[in-house]
């Protein structure tokens, strides 16, 4: 809309809201639902305290297989860029389908480049 009506354009907050209407919360007695995105007791905290409601975890039915990598600091963006690429080569021999997610359009198109 800023881009639109010729204003200056902002970067998106980082707040986002949990559910779409909690207004409606109150007009109802019992409430039910699921959602796979709560989550940390941070978030859980924030629909169970305001609408007075319980939450609670369904255990997974089968066990989570994703690995927490460490964080890796680098010196320079090209030691990041190689880094990623090393490990892009890695899987692709483990022939394995590989997905990256850059933070901005400019920052796909300087990894692509290198």
């Amino acid at each position: 809309m800023e881009a639109k009506y010729g204003l200056s354009i902002w970067d998106n907050g980082l707040t986002s809201a949990s559910l779409s209407h909690p207004i409606y919360f109150a007009h109802y007695q019992v409430i039910f639902g699921l959602t796979g995105t709560i989550g940390s007791s941070i978030e859980c905290h924030e629909i169970e305290d305001p609408y007075s409601i319980n939450s609670f975890d369904v255990p997974p039915h089968r066990n989570n297989l994703r690995k927490e990598c460490e964080s890796l600091v680098f010196s320079s963006q090209e030691g990041q860029y190689a880094a990623i690429i090393k490990d892009i080569q890695q899987m692709v021999e483990e022939r394995r389908s590989v997905l990256i997610l850059c933070e901005t359009i400019q920052a796909s198109m300087n990894l692509a480049q290198f």
